[in-house]
């Protein structure tokens, strides 16, 4: 008995060992395999089996040794197009191009991943086709396609629904996540990245969870919500040791180190950033080392030790110039300008900005723009051309507002695209499923006329039966197959059709959110030109307040000084002490002149505010304007040797205008004269243009006017000649009112002038009031 049972057992005992090897091979199979327990498989698999186990680990490879993906994939392309194995070939098709994308062979990666799209669409492998959608969103997005990207990623979404595949889906928010990063839209971001995470805690996918939560501790790193981007980092960062995921160690470090710069914790910051640095050297993580040296730049450059952030910038950029990041390349060289401006070196510093702001430019990176601008504005600072500071401080003002705006035009664009792609698939089946009803309904007609045509001939002629039978399956064949080809005909109409009314949705969804954009970008500029309207009336009547100020400041002690100095003068003269006569002299000629400088300086500013009040009416020019003028000026002239005379050339000498402004009009224009001229003489001519209007000219034999300088003759502050070395006073001021009086009173100026020989004002005046 006792040998009988230990045969028994002896028999069993490779039966329950080949039953518990078999259970846990099906056990291990069921779980998401390790890279080392799938290689050990791989030794006991042959053709089409081993195909499936190479893609696999490829596949894996993802969230490991990701320099394996290639030598798979390679490996089970190989052994599938030798087996014919369709699927397969697919399969390595798209771990070549997710492994092409990894290393950033952007053109290597959409070359593989068209195969395999053609390959999925071929064997109607949906899962397949949605895979390759993901794909094709991820490069356009690398090559700064917004557009093709978020329409390939909204495609996988679709059919990710369609065949209820959330694992796929997962991925797809997570990727529609990083699109609206890129856009600066954190809040859809966000909320996608967040539907992924919940989809992939259902699916138990931890390595893709580890890859959300550092998308989301980067997003609220974005909305400046530090905490939050902490609190994912830290999650991210156990999770990714746990399942000894160097990549995204470095990457949950790179995050905390980040968030900790923003916090200012710069010593701890760089604690961690110089720990990330030393995972991704590690991994050989290219990309992530570029990163992560700009951000250890960026530490430096809060410290203040701008030669230090320019040499990590300069180490980033040298890696990122060769990988195809558009967005990584635009921001280094907007920061190495940064650091370049604080160490003054502005031509380097205007290069790089410039060219960061191209590249931002044209994949839209709104974040990147800003920054530039914001740069260009204090590079102009540095240079004092406060005009282009200004400008670009405006621009960087309105990108900074475009940052936070939620692009709601899109999203209904897009749900519009969405709800039409399934509304016309479902009418698309629900056509096929007619023509299979109709198809069964003429087989099923056809087979009655058989029946009775193959009775009636047992009837009446049994001969031919065989015959009979055989004509009239010919032409239920015949009817059958002419049927069929009209049905096809008519799918592949409806198909083109159906593709047409696509294309045409698609190009409307578009056009609305142009129009919707620029609608918005118009009410939106119309408002700052309000606003800015406004802010320049308010500056204008604080410049009229304060320069009111000034001049009444300046006139009551200069009036007091004059009064003193006339008393002063007076006293002296009267005890016989005359030769202080020339000190008052100066006095008053000084003084007087100040408060015509203050007198043009304030008409000016009216003029070029708006606020200049004329008060018109009949003025004899002669009685109330030349004749007083004469007698002020006579003895300014005489006392250089000078004439000044006035010619009457017309009896009536009345015009339409402002006395203040007309008096102030001819007393520059002689006071020019007799500044401007040595010897000789000056004489007002007033004489008859024609009926409606009068003629003054203020004519000198005085220095005169080179040709070259007439055309800018009454531009402000314009002098022929300028600075410290010129040889008349004055503040470049008169001709520039002398103009603006002559156009209040609806007049014209002209000015003819030879050097050496003297000049001739002809100031022409209307005689009656103008419409």
């Amino acid at each position: 008995m006792q040998s009988t049972s230990s045969d028994k057992i002896k028999t069993k005992a490779p039966i329950f060992i080949i039953s518990f090897y078999f259970i846990l091979y099906s056990v291990t199979m069921a779980q998401p395999k390790p890279l080392d327990s799938l290689k050990f498989i791989l030794k006991s698999k042959n053709n089409i089996k081993r195909i499936n186990v190479l893609n696999e680990i490829a596949e894996n490879s993802i969230y490991g040794n990701n320099k394996e993906i290639l030598h798979y994939a390679k490996e089970a392309l190989v052994l599938s197009r030798q087996l014919h194995f369709r699927n397969g070939e697919a399969e390595a098709l798209y771990n070549l191009s997710y492994g092409y994308y990894l290393k950033n062979q952007i053109d290597s990666s959409l070359i593989f991943i068209k195969k395999a799209r053609d390959l999925f669409i071929q064997i109607n492998n949906k899962k397949g086709i949605a895979r390759t959608f993901n794909i094709f969103g991820l490069i356009y997005l690398k090559k700064g396609d917004i557009k093709k990207s978020l329409h390939n990623i909204n495609q996988a979404i679709i059919l990710c629904d369609e065949i209820n595949d959330p694992r796929e889906k997962s991925k797809s928010l997570n990727y529609l996540g990083l699109v609206y990063w890129k856009l600066a839209d954190y809040a859809n971001a966000l909320e996608n990245f967040l539907q992924s995470l919940e989809l992939k805690e259902k699916v138990s996918s931890e390595n893709e969870i580890v890859l959300t939560l550092n998308n989301i501790s980067k997003i609220y790193f974005e909305l400046e919500n530090y905490n939050k981007s902490i609190d994912y980092a830290k999650k991210a960062l156990t999770l990714a040791r746990k399942l000894s995921d160097n990549y995204s160690v470095g990457r949950a470090l790179n995050n905390l180190g980040a968030a900790y710069y923003e916090m200012r914790e710069y010593d701890l910051a760089l604690n961690y950033l110089n720990e990330s640095l030393d995972k991704k050297k590690k991994e050989k993580n290219i990309k992530g080392i570029s990163y992560t040296l700009s951000d250890i730049g960026d530490c430096y450059f809060a410290q203040k030790n701008y030669k230090n952030a320019l040499e990590y910038y300069q180490r980033s950029f040298d890696i990122r110039k060769n990988i195809q990041d558009l967005f990584g390349k635009a921001s280094i060289l907007i920061k190495k300008g940064k650091a370049s401006l604080k160490l003054g070196l502005l031509k380097s510093a205007f290069d790089e900005i410039n060219k960061g702001l191209i590249i931002a430019k044209k994949i839209r990176a709104s974040k990147l723009i800003k920054n530039a601008y914001l740069n260009l504005s204090e590079y102009y600072e540095v240079r004092y051309d406060f005009k282009n500071s200004i400008k670009y401080y405006k621009l960087f003002t309105k990108e900074k507002d475009k940052i936070y705006t939620v692009e709601a035009n899109n999203k209904i664009a897009e749900m519009q695209v969405k709800y039409s792609t399934v509304k016309k698939d479902k009418e698309n089946e629900l056509l096929k499923k007619n023509n299979r009803i109709k198809t069964l309904s003429l087989e099923r007609q056809s087979n009655i006329i058989k029946f009775v045509i193959a009775l009636a001939l047992l009837i009446f002629l049994l001969a031919f039966v065989i015959y009979g039978r055989f004509r009239n399956k010919q032409k239920a064949n015949k009817l059958l197959l002419e049927k069929s080809t009209e049905i096809e005909l008519a799918n592949k109409e409806l198909e083109e059709k159906n593709k047409q009314i696509l294309k045409q949705q698609a190009k409307l969804a578009v056009a609305l959110n142009e129009l919707k954009k620029e609608v918005l970008e118009r009410k939106k500029y119309a408002q700052e030109l309000i606003k800015a309207k406004e802010k320049a009336e308010e500056a204008n009547k604080l410049k009229s307040e304060f320069l009111a100020g000034v001049s009444h400041e300046i006139r009551t002690p200069i009036n007091t000084v004059l009064s003193y100095a006339s008393l002063l003068k007076e006293e002296l003269k009267l005890e016989g002490c005359s030769k202080f006569g020339s000190y008052f002299n100066a006095i008053e000629n000084g003084s007087n002149r100040l408060i015509r400088t203050i007198d043009s300086i304030l008409n000016m500013s009216q003029f070029q505010s708006g606020e200049f009040e004329v008060f018109k009416d009949n003025i004899d020019i002669l009685e109330q304007v030349i004749f007083p003028l004469h007698e002020e000026m006579n003895t300014t002239a005489g006392n250089k040797g000078i004439k000044l005379l006035i010619k009457k050339q017309t009896d009536e000498t009345t015009v339409w205008g402002d006395q203040y402004t007309l008096i102030q009009l001819f007393s520059n224009l002689v006071d020019n004269s007799i500044k401007y001229t040595e010897k000789g003489k000056i004489e007002i001519i007033v004489d008859e243009k024609n009926k409606q209007y009068l003629s003054v000219t203020v004519k000198d034999t005085g220095i005169g006017i080179s040709q070259k300088f007439i055309p800018n003759i009454f531009e402000p502050f314009n002098q022929e000649e300028m600075g410290y070395s010129r040889s008349f006073d004055g503040n470049g001021l008169g001709l520039a009112l002398v103009k603006k009086y002559v156009e209040v009173n609806k007049g014209t100026i002209e000015v003819t002038s030879e050097k050496g020989k003297g000049t001739d004002f002809i100031v022409i005046l209307p005689r009656k009031k103008m419409s």
